[in-house]
């Protein structure tokens, strides 16, 4: 079928131009462009009825052909049919085992065979698959990186279901123990251990010299990895301090041993604190142990947070063995002045002892009888002093 081109007037085709907007030169250039568009479509039915007449069993190039032009003169047809097909074929491939074998089967033997009659169109056809496979990858970054990880989680979980690893181990053992069984397994273990004791007694060998390389390769690797991890780790230790006791240490210790069991309660500690009086002294850090104890601390709590540092202090620090020790709020001046007060009252109610005790023995002499042995005793008494 070929177009015709209808001839018209000039004044009506240049009134159909104006309508349009355009001018008639243009008008013109269009109406060739539309003829020619004609041709090439007359062109492609003709190519298409060729294939059509084939019976529908396109193989090959002929296949290939067919499904490039159909993508030309119809791309939506096309696309939705690709997709509907892929979609019938994959359920088909999940709900029938036969199928799906029998489908492996016959398109790895298929393959084979179009690389086998068609080199060239093959390796064109695998050139151009890949080239457009890894555009796609460039052009779509985020949704191949996130189909490859649904691919790989896949493929692990149903190989981790299948065991295949444990097949594929076991055949490859049972291969190798049988060709160890044959004498080409002898003859190439004869050849590789003499090949090898060859290369060892060469200094200038190539075993030798990769050795050699990789042996100075590895000390430097191991200096460098022992300096690595020596700046590692002094990046790694410095000082923090904890945001909720505020108790300083080594930030790997710290994060380690600290921050997630820090127990410190400052609010409870301020608070055993107000309920001490400030002129009680205790006999020794036990009492105050028993204290926060009763309060809901934990045995450790007290020495963990250098409680005793924080509150208190020692009634008399020259004395190392007195144990002896008051709220840091003590009035130590009030104390000592009471010290002086209540040693002076001692010592006046030691001399009012003494006093009245003399009164007391001077009494009892004035209204003292003495018989006359005692007077006896006595006038011997002071015959020996003498």
């Amino acid at each position: 079928m070929s177009h015709k081109i209808i001839k018209t007037p000039r004044e009506a085709i240049e009134k159909k131009a104006n309508e349009l907007g355009i001018s008639f030169e243009e008008l013109l250039e269009l109406e060739s462009e539309f003829s020619s568009f004609s041709d090439k479509v007359e062109s492609n039915n003709e190519r298409l009825r060729s294939l059509c007449q084939m019976g529908g069993k396109l193989t090959g190039p002929a296949l290939g052909e067919w499904m490039q032009l159909m993508s030309k003169v119809n791309p939506e047809w096309t696309h939705q049919n690709a997709k509907r097909g892929r979609a019938k074929l994959q359920e088909k491939l999940d709900n029938d085992p036969e199928f799906y074998a029998d489908w492996c089967d016959s398109k790895s033997k298929g393959a084979l065979r179009f690389k086998e009659e068609y080199p060239e169109l093959f390796e064109e056809y695998q050139k151009l698959r890949m080239d457009t496979v890894m555009q796609w990858r460039i052009d779509n970054p985020e949704e191949h990186a996130k189909n490859f990880a649904n691919f790989q989680a896949k493929g692990q979980a149903r190989a981790k279901e299948l065991e295949c690893w444990k097949i594929g181990w076991e055949v490859a053992h049972k291969r190798y123990k049988e060709w160890q069984q044959t004498e080409d397994y002898l003859r190439w273990k004869e050849e590789r251990s003499e090949w090898l004791s060859n290369q060892r007694k060469d200094p200038n060998s190539e075993f030798n010299i990769n050795m050699r390389k990789g042996l100075a390769e590895s000390e430097a690797k191991r200096k460098s990895e022992l300096e690595n991890i020596k700046l590692a780790t002094e990046a790694a230790h410095y000082e923090v301090i904890c945001p909720k006791c505020g108790k300083p240490g080594d930030a790997v210790v710290m994060s380690r041993h600290h921050f997630d069991k820090c127990t410190f309660n400052q609010q409870l500690e301020l608070k055993v604190i107000k309920g001490i009086s400030d002129k009680h002294i205790f006999r020794n850090q036990k009492e105050i142990q028993e204290i926060f104890l009763k309060a809901g601390f934990k045995s450790n709590y007290y020495f963990k947070y250098d409680i005793f540092d924080k509150y208190f202090l020692k009634l008399d620090p020259s004395k190392k063995t007195s144990g002896f020790c008051v709220l840091n709020t003590f009035d130590f001046d009030a104390y000592y002045l009471d010290l002086e007060h209540k040693e002076i009252e001692r010592k006046a109610k030691v001399l009012e002892g003494q006093r009245q005790r003399a009164r007391n023995m001077a009494e009892k002499r004035k209204g003292t009888k003495h018989s006359e042995e005692s007077k006896n005793k006595i006038r011997k008494a002071i015959k020996n002093k003498k």
